[in-house]
């Protein structure tokens, strides 16, 4: 399964994509349905076949752009890439074949952490004589995607802070954790986090389509 995520006025918003064709466009009849007055009301199609997933221009007035040029022929779309139909950004996200690059492979079990770990969050080993992996894509455990377009992707064993502005007292607001059997949010210090409207003060589950607020910023919580 791969995701599509746009940002309009009224906030972050997403469809899955399955191995069946996906019509994007403004008409409500669309599998994806993109409400705004510059996307056409058949934009583009999006199609899988043979492991890889595709993107077909197919308006007669607007233009469909892949990472800034545009698109003319199908092409091939890969974790992270940016279209662009009429004004909307649109970001693909196949959490499943995601790169990972800058992290490196555990000398003894050979699985991958993040850079900044002193030891391998699977075995414990520590990871001074680690090198870079040469494993270039594999799933992640999830993406979160900013209002402002901006990403955060985790694998299995990471964690990511997110720190309060300075002069607030806190060094960290949350933090969202990678966990073996799942994923979760971890309030910290006195900052207040919601999940989908309604605050958390406690280690609280997270799923796909679940939407965070910490620190003041909003996130959309993607997983594969």
């Amino acid at each position: 399964m791969a995701t599509l995520t746009w940002t309009l006025a009224d906030g972050t918003h997403f469809a899955d994509v399955g191995e069946a064709e996906a019509v994007v466009g403004r008409a409500s009849e669309a599998i994806v349905c993109v409400a705004h007055e510059t996307v056409s009301r058949r934009h583009a199609r999006i199609t899988f076949s043979a492991g890889v997933y595709r993107v077909e221009h197919m308006s007669h007035t607007n233009p469909t752009r892949l990472e800034g040029r545009t698109l003319e022929a199908p092409a091939v779309l890969s974790d992270g890439s940016r279209l662009e139909m009429g004004k909307v950004v649109i970001t693909f996200h196949q959490l499943d074949m995601v790169g990972i690059a800058g992290r490196v492979s555990c000398p003894h079990c050979r699985r991958f952490n993040a850079t900044d770990r002193p030891d391998c969050w699977f075995c414990g080993e520590n990871l001074v004589n680690a090198t870079m992996s040469s494993i270039p894509r594999a799933r992640a455990s999830c993406a979160l995607v900013g209002s402002d377009g901006s990403r955060i992707v985790l694998f299995t064993g990471e964690e990511h802070c997110f720190a309060a502005p300075r002069g607030l007292g806190r060094e960290c607001d949350a933090s969202v954790q990678a966990k073996d059997d799942g994923l979760v949010v971890a309030p910290g210090g006195e900052g207040v986090v919601t999940r989908n409207g309604a605050e958390t003060n406690d280690v609280t589950a997270l799923s796909h389509g679940d939407r965070l607020l910490i620190a003041g910023s909003d996130f959309l919580v993607l997983r594969p």
